[in-house]
């Protein structure tokens, strides 16, 4: 799933850019990575689940299938706060 999330981030990295250029780029990864998650993938509606995978993803030494999707109506939307409540360390995504 890692490569899936870095791929979203970058995404959103280079659409947010209103100019790609290295400063502006450097100027958004030293926003740090905590601030990128919240707003790019949070907000975004976009988590990890073993919910609607069906069979893409990957699968766990406990048969369960995990996969990274968007909701189209997202908690986060609706709840911002939820966002802030994001701590990289405990993170499932962080700790795989």
């Amino acid at each position: 799933l890692a490569c899936r999330v870095c791929q979203q981030l970058l995404n959103a990295l280079w659409a947010g850019l209103a100019e790609p250029s290295p400063v502006a780029v450097r100027q958004r990864l030293d926003e740090g990575c905590t601030a990128s998650v919240r707003r790019d993938l949070f907000l975004e509606g976009w988590h990890v689940t073993t919910d609607g995978c069906d069979g893409a993803g990957t699968t766990t030494s406990d048969g369960a299938t995990w996969c990274f999707l968007q909701e189209r109506a997202p908690e986060a939307v609706r709840r911002p706060e939820l966002a802030e409540e994001y701590d990289p360390a405990k993170d499932a995504l962080l700790l795989a």
